[in-house]
């Protein structure tokens, strides 16, 4: 007797699966960071940021295709091995994607905001 595959799109089991799966191995990812820059780097002052970012990427990327993968496959989707591995191959270049995006809204954002609080303070003190 054969399972039944279901023939659907599978578009939102597989945003759901990413994004679980992703937010768990993250926070695990940064956690494992943290510890093993409390053990190992001890006196560690900025490369100390080191450790909790790569989990944090990492925990991201392989949380992202493994929870897809989970989430297809428990709802018995047709190819979920192939849409796993064209996310495992494209999501790091949407990391890179997102990471240059925020950091140009964050350049953005903190050069307004210290170029507002500049023309205040020109403007209060003659």
């Amino acid at each position: 007797m054969a399972l039944h595959t279901n023939r659907g799109n599978g578009y939102l089991a597989a945003v759901l699966g990413g994004v679980t799966g992703a937010v768990v191995l993250m926070n695990l990812g940064i956690y494992l960071g943290i510890a093993y820059g409390k053990n190992f780097m001890p006196n560690a002052e900025l490369e100390g940021l080191l450790p909790p970012l790569i989990g944090f990427f990492i925990g991201w990327w392989i949380g992202e295709v493994i929870g897809c993968l989970l989430a297809l496959r428990w709802r018995h989707y047709r190819k979920a091995g192939k849409t796993a591995k064209v996310l495992a191959i494209v999501t790091p270049f949407g990391i890179i994607a997102w990471f240059v995006v925020f950091s140009t809204l964050l350049n953005w954002v903190t050069s307004r905001r210290f170029d507002g609080a500049r023309n205040e303070s020109n403007i209060l003190t003659g």
